[in-house]
């Protein structure tokens, strides 16, 4: 659901209207692409070790 509401940019946005998400805040929000990547190595078990 959330990849399907990008507004055909493949990025997260700050904000967009729930009845149009090409009408969306910012066109970079990079905290919220990140929380999207963190969602999805979670997902699909990937661990980062340092």
């Amino acid at each position: 659901m959330l990849a399907a509401n990008d507004g055909g940019t493949d990025l997260m946005h700050e904000g967009f209207d729930v009845n149009n998400a090409d009408n969306y805040t910012r066109e970079w929000f990079s905290w919220a692409n990140m929380m999207f990547c963190e969602l999805l190595m979670d997902y699909y078990d990937i661990k980062i070790t340092a």
